[in-house]
């Protein structure tokens, strides 16, 4: 089946669109930047400070260039206080948590923030001004394919819904999940349309800027392969992804062997961050997480992909619900859960909202909870809490509980689309 797309329909829904998409990313920006406007330092004051923080500036920019923990030799982190070193890279000099496309765009901004100031607190805000420039056409890009999606489910007006979400707002210029969104968006858009080699090159570099979008081109992958579309049309597929899905990662293997080793080191090593297996022990550190995200998640994946090796063509609904799945699937069940994440899910939310009104209210609720979790966190910090524990010295803490009602609300939201889905392939092969 070739996705014929959705054509026409009025102008002005774009227009609003695109003001909407603008207004969140603008107010998005004040509210992280680390030079905000007057009104929005009101806002910080009501909310707390903990509102500024962004990994673009203070999680990542801060902490590489203001001491030498992240450096592979400290020399060369003495070169480059001391300007013999002009420009230094993620990866090869200094350690990088993000995927290549991620590091790409990284390494653009940072050093034009580094050559163009004089300090590094300018050179941080260059570098926020630059990325979140950056973000904002891949927010651009997002809103119009996910309107597209929508308008072919007969739902147009929740692409209006998008930019007005709590999270979207709170998390938009905080991370660079929504260049991962664009591109597996865009990438979509043009395999809809049997455009495979680009939809495959689109996906990769989704998946080289989050690695959690790669359920995305495992779709393509078994229905390619299940509807036997001939050797050549998969090659053509899997030659674009790839290109961009998997060369970076080679490239970054060669040019610095011990910054892809420090990258997955990282991933491999990090704690439960507002994870659903909490409810079974609180020791974050404990590698039960990693264990139980490994065969919930992993049966999980296995139980769609077999579904859809059955299914034989989907409906366009049934697709749909196949790509919230192979997304929602790696990321509510991950021991890694940071509220940035709904940036990359809440489009495929909203299309299956389009087709289940319920899923929409569950979502939306879990999406207002996703949203307070910034506020929550350093406001318990603050008070002598631990935002970081949902157990600890005999007390609760209130920002696991959040993450915790969310990470059920959106269990169930993940259970209830996967037996609509079984309901829909049983029926389609009988």
């Amino acid at each position: 089946m070739v996705y014929k797309g959705a054509r026409g329909g009025s102008s002005w829904m774009v227009i609003v669109l695109l003001a909407l998409s603008f207004t969140t990313w603008f107010i998005s920006f004040q509210l992280h930047s680390p030079s905000p406007l007057e009104p929005f330092t009101r806002v910080e004051s009501a909310l707390g400070w903990g509102v500024r923080y962004s990994d673009i500036v203070y999680g990542v920019f801060y902490s590489v260039f203001q001491s030498g923990e992240r450096w592979f030799n400290s020399t060369v982190f003495y070169e480059f206080t001391s300007g013999s070193l002009k420009y230094p890279l993620p990866y090869v000099h200094y350690r990088f948590e993000y995927p290549p496309v991620v590091g790409g765009f990284w390494a653009l901004s940072t050093n034009i923030a580094l050559a163009a100031t004089s300090s590094i607190g300018e050179a941080g805000y260059v570098h926020y001004v630059i990325t979140s420039i950056i973000l904002l056409a891949f927010t651009i890009t997002s809103s119009l394919c996910l309107r597209d999606f929508l308008k072919e489910a007969g739902g147009e007006g929740y692409a209006l819904l998008y930019p007005l979400l709590p999270s979207m707002i709170f998390y938009l210029v905080y991370n660079w999940d929504i260049i991962a969104a664009g591109f597996a968006l865009l990438g979509l858009y043009y395999l809809r349309r049997n455009r495979l080699f680009a939809g495959g090159v689109l996906l990769g570099l989704s998946f080289s800027s989050k690695l959690l979008t790669a359920g995305l081109a495992f779709y393509y992958l078994v229905k390619l392969y299940a509807s036997r579309a001939g050797v050549r049309r998969l090659l053509e597929y899997t030659a674009g992804f790839t290109a961009t899905g998997l060369l970076p990662f080679m490239l970054v293997a060669a040019a610095s062997p011990e910054g892809l080793a420090s990258f997955i080191a990282h991933h491999s090593g990090w704690y439960c961050e507002n994870c659903i297996y909490m409810a079974f022990t609180s020791d974050i550190r404990s590698p039960l997480h990693k264990l139980l995200y490994v065969a919930a998640g992993g049966l999980l994946f296995l139980t769609v992909g077999y579904m859809q090796l059955k299914h034989g063509a989907p409906s366009v609904k049934a697709e749909i619900e196949y790509f919230y799945l192979y997304l929602t699937i790696p990321i509510v069940f991950s021991y890694v859960f940071p509220p940035q994440f709904l940036v990359m899910l809440t489009p495929m939310a909203l299309i299956v909202s389009s087709y289940y009104k319920r899923v929409g209210a569950a979502y939306l609720l879990a999406e207002v909870l996703n949203a307070a979790l910034i506020i929550v966190f350093f406001k318990e910090l603050a008070a002598g809490g631990n935002p970081w524990i949902l157990h600890y010295n005999s007390s609760v803490s209130l920002t696991q509980t959040i993450a915790m009602a969310r990470n059920i609300i959106l269990l169930v939201v993940t259970i209830d689309v996967l037996v609509m889905l079984a309901g829909e392939s049983r029926g389609c092969c009988k």
